[in-house]
């Protein structure tokens, strides 16, 4: 994605207990919800970073730490909406 370079995550590469408790659960905990690709995601800023969680899509619509699939990170841009 060359329009929005990001980097991730995947659950099923990590320590699955770790990626929701240390990454998962604090984004859900202390982030917002941000639209994304028309289904809200769940955000934090993070100094420079903007980061998000990414659910499976069967998750119900307001989905928990243990349903995100993978966690999304990308530079914050000036100028756009994070």
């Amino acid at each position: 994605m060359p329009d929005h370079p990001h980097e991730y995550t995947l659950k099923r590469k990590q320590d699955p207990g770790r990626f929701v408790d240390a990454a998962a659960r604090t984004i859900w905990e202390c982030g917002y919800a941000r639209h994304y690709l028309h289904r809200p995601r769940r955000t934090l800023i993070v100094g420079d970073y903007i980061c998000w969680v990414w659910t499976r899509p069967e998750a119900p619509s307001h989905p928990f730490p243990t349903d995100t699939i993978f966690v999304n990170r990308a530079e914050r841009h000036r100028g756009r909406v994070a």
